[in-house]
């Protein structure tokens, strides 16, 4: 067993020096030499909160081949082992710290070992109080445990992405409702939701590559296709595209299972559901393409497909790692949005304090977050379905869920 593609830095895929903090909360101990040897990267910063799932995953500065995971709570002494890869999840246990610990093996051989300690606490008191009054209210607890991800561990995520866009850049109401938008579609894993995904395919055999050809033949034939996906639930659409990754990673371009990385591309993924061709746009590594009207839409969407397969495995597997961690997800989407609010046919010269009363922008900017940015004018742009429940999240006089007591206006 050779260290992942997608978690090798040694040197690799994975830019080095890095400031891991930038992924999540990070700890990295000294490999021989006294370089860098090993990275460990939590998707969430401390506080943790109670019973909620926790992904982590271990960068290698130099080679290793077996990881074993201890999950302790000192206080208490729930102690668990766990052999896995170099990543790896936990739901965090009672008690105020969860210790993280990952020994690392070469030829059988301990090589280091890194720990990561996190306090763990329950839901604040106020936001109890509030996810009680929204259950009065008729709020699903799928709702809710969105709205907790949401407005509770991922608030500082999206606090910091908004204000990097500055005045004329995008307010973190705004991308808060996407977030909550697109949770509500791809599940994390442990939610209501996911829990029904995963009981709908009980005893199913979970084939993503033949059901992702079944159904494109499916919509060429003209049917509407409906039907529950494990993908559906976020970490394990996550997984699937890293798998992708590391089993094309000794073939060269032109093998035929390439064409699985040109349809994994496409997919949107993580917490902002971005695709990594638009992640690719958005961080400045592709030409940035509007997307035209009719015939020519094909086609543009085929430029900005090649434009990515063009960057190569390294620049590629950078992309999914900045998609696969929560953090930079989120900075991604923030930076995906105020592309598509500043362009000079938009709206460059509105404050994202002023955004949060325009209701019409706040559609037309969702609208081409999920479908993509047109080359139609704003006043030609149709709000879809989904632009029309951003703007119900976002404008504090139809706020159905209470995201302006969490993300008020901005200065």
């Amino acid at each position: 067993m050779t260290t992942p593609l997608t978690e090798r830095a040694f040197p690799g895929p994975v830019p080095v020096p890095v400031d891991w903090d930038r992924y999540g909360q990070s700890i990295t101990v000294a490999g021989t030499g006294g370089t860098p040897g090993f990275t460990l990267v939590s998707y969430l910063t401390a506080p943790l909160l109670l019973n909620s799932r926790q992904d982590y995953v271990l960068f290698c500065h130099e080679e290793a081949d077996q990881f074993v995971w201890l999950f302790e709570n000192p206080d208490t002494h729930l102690y668990a082992k766990k052999d896995s890869g170099d990543t790896v999840s936990w739901h965090t246990p009672a008690g105020a710290t969860l210790r993280t610990t990952v020994v690392i093996l070469r030829n059988g051989v301990d090589i280091a070992t890194l720990s990561l300690s996190q306090s763990v606490i329950d839901a604040p008191a106020a936001w109890k109080t509030f996810e009680t009054g929204l259950e009065a209210n008729g709020a699903s607890a799928n709702h809710l445990f969105n709205l907790r991800e949401v407005c509770v561990e991922l608030k500082p995520y999206i606090d910091a992405a908004a204000a990097a866009t500055e005045p004329n850049g995008v307010p973190a109401r705004l991308l808060a409702a996407i977030l909550f938008r697109e949770h509500n579609r791809r599940y994390r894993d442990g939610s209501p939701g996911a829990d029904v995904v995963r009981n709908e395919l009980q005893g199913q055999e979970f084939n993503p590559r033949l059901d992702a050809i079944q159904e494109k033949l499916e919509r060429a034939m003209g049917n509407r296709v409906v039907r529950t996906r494990l993908t559906y639930i976020r970490e394990e659409e996550i997984s699937l595209v890293r798998s992708f990754f590391n089993e094309l990673e000794t073939r060269p371009v032109w093998d035929p299972k390439w064409l699985t990385l040109f349809f994994a591309g496409k997919t949107t993924i993580g917490v902002g559901q971005v695709a990594q061709t638009t992640a690719a746009m958005a961080l400045g590594k592709t030409t940035w393409r509007d997307l035209p009207t009719g015939a020519a839409r094909s086609a543009t969407l085929e430029e900005i497909e090649n434009d990515y397969l063009a960057l190569g495995k390294g620049p590629l597997v950078d992309i999914f790692n900045e998609l696969r961690f929560p953090k930079t997800n989120i900075d991604v989407a923030a930076k995906l949005l105020a592309k598509i609010k500043n362009r000079p046919t938009r709206y460059p010269a509105m404050t994202a304090r002023d955004l949060l009363s325009d209701g019409t922008a706040i559609g037309v900017i969702a609208t081409e977050y999920n479908a993509g940015a047109s080359t139609r004018t704003a006043n030609a742009v149709t709000i879809s379905d989904y632009g029309t429940d951003v703007q119900d999240l976002t404008l504090a006089a139809t706020d159905l869920f209470g995201l302006t007591n969490y993300f008020p206006d901005p200065p």
